[in-house]
């Protein structure tokens, strides 16, 4: 790495950070914020969640695609386009009057976070020194963290003594700062001749990400069985067609054969897990702290800000020792954590008394501090020679993805195996909730036991152990 890069490392991570931030902060402040959003725009909440789900559908089937342009020579305008796609969508979804302009604004600031989402952990891949990777990884995870924490409470507090458009003219004032700084701090991109962009394989993607989430979301039912079949066929085949036009095209959105390596699909599996369980615990916790335990949201919004503080507070840490010792022990590390917590939830109820909750939201929040730089970087690191760039934008989607499919899994479980299906939470009976809770909780300690062993049986490349920090 070039001197100037060595001199503006910290300020190049601070950049990445606050995209990051930006990206987290946007996943959790809208939630708290729905039911104004619904009242005010005159709709109700399902219709309103939406503004939540086209986000996370649009970051999700784009991230690979801006993360093959940013790879092949455009990394500095995907991340600078990524602040001012972002900072102008949020203006509209700011000063939005009809759910319509909301939604569309909403799809637009996806674009934007998918830029982002794409770039930033690329930019320490490319430019952050080797030997610190673990480190530059977890500034990513610190800065989602912050985000995610920040969210609910920022949210909730813009909301009230405010309006829900807020929530979104909030990143403004953080893009029109951002901007200047990823100006100064990101290097120039390298001249390179004009390519083909992919644009039939990043819609394939696309399509098979909706089609797959749909269908899960709509199998907790029976009567929505057909749909659900009909969109789980649709995902199928949009997913073949897409590893169709990447084995053809001269430049795929990812080379498909990186997946031949069995040492690559086991680390981007085992996290890919790891991440689907733990969305899943963040889905059912707030119900069971709700309809079980009592607690109002505003509680129940305080007991899940510890986690993400506990995972702010270590992933620096945890990164770096990485860089000195190994990426495997933090994985393992890391899957212990969320198989433990789960076996925990599993025994969880009233006459337990809230204390059980104590280990349950520390060892959630190691888990994502074992499992932020470390997990991810293994990732990177177990990527066939060539293929470490576009690694990290397969890295980035199995955390966004795992959230997509996590929610969506683990509330089509739970609604199935409560013998209940369709059956609002709030009526649901206490013998009814615990059927779902139950299957739903064992289903994540299997997913993490299952990626436990990929992170068992992988072993670090001997280039990945530094003998100095």
């Amino acid at each position: 790495m070039s001197g100037d890069r060595v001199q503006s490392g910290w300020l190049l991570l601070v950049a990445v950070a606050v995209a990051v931030l930006m990206d987290g902060m946007d996943g959790s402040i809208v939630n708290i914020a729905l039911p104004s959003i619904a009242s005010s725009l005159g709709t109700d909440t399902a219709s309103a969640s939406w503004v939540t789900v086209c986000y996370f559908m649009v970051l999700a089937g784009l991230i690979l695609l801006f993360g093959r342009i940013a790879d092949k020579g455009a990394l500095r305008k995907i991340f600078l386009s990524g602040f001012v796609v972002f900072t102008l969508a949020s203006f509209f979804c700011g000063i939005s009057t009809t759910l319509t302009m909301l939604l569309v604004s909403r799809i637009v600031q996806g674009v934007g976070g998918a830029m982002l989402a794409a770039a930033a952990p690329m930019i320490c891949v490319k430019y952050m020194p080797r030997e610190k990777l673990g480190f530059s990884l977890s500034v990513v995870t610190l800065g989602s963290s912050i985000g995610y924490a920040l969210g609910p409470a920022l949210g909730g507090f813009l909301t009230e003594l405010l309006s829900w458009h807020w929530i979104f003219l909030i990143n403004i004032p953080i893009g029109l700062l951002a901007i200047p700084l990823a100006l100064y701090v990101v290097p120039r991109d390298k001249e390179h001749e004009k390519t083909h962009v992919d644009f039939a394989g990043g819609l394939a993607l696309f399509a098979a990400i909706v089609f797959g989430v749909f269908a899960l979301e709509m199998s907790g039912t029976p009567e929505n069985g057909m749909i659900a079949v009909f969109a789980g066929l649709a995902c199928i085949a949009s997913l073949a067609v897409f590893i169709i036009v990447e084995l053809r095209t001269k430049l795929p959105i990812i080379d498909v054969r990186i997946f031949k390596s069995l040492r690559f699909d086991s680390v981007f599996i085992s996290f890919l897990l790891f991440n689907i369980a733990y969305a899943g615990t963040f889905y059912l916790l707030p119900f069971f702290m709700n309809l079980i335990l009592g607690f109002s949201p505003g509680i129940s919004g305080m007991y899940l800000l510890v986690p993400s503080i506990i995972t702010a507070a270590t992933c620096l840490i945890f990164g770096r020792l990485s860089d000195t010792y190994g990426k495997r022990l933090f994985a393992i590390a890391a899957c212990v954590s969320i198989a433990l917590y789960n076996a925990i939830m599993w025994f969880m109820s009233p006459e337990n008394g809230n204390w059980i909750l104590i280990p349950i939201i520390i060892l959630m929040g190691l888990s994502w501090g074992f499992a932020g730089g470390p997990m991810a970087g293994r990732i990177v690191e177990q990527a066939p020679k060539g293929h470490t760039g576009i690694a990290s934008s397969v890295m980035a989607l199995s955390t966004y993805l795992g959230i997509g499919v996590g929610t969506a899994f683990f509330a089509s479980v739970f609604s199935f195996a409560s013998g209940a299906p369709g059956k609002e939470f709030a009526l649901l009976s206490f013998a009814e909730f615990t059927n779902g809770w139950s299957t739903a909780v064992i289903l994540c300690v299997i997913f993490s036991v299952i990626a436990l062993i990929l992170s068992v049986v992988i072993k670090d490349p001997k280039a990945s152990k530094y003998k100095n920090p």
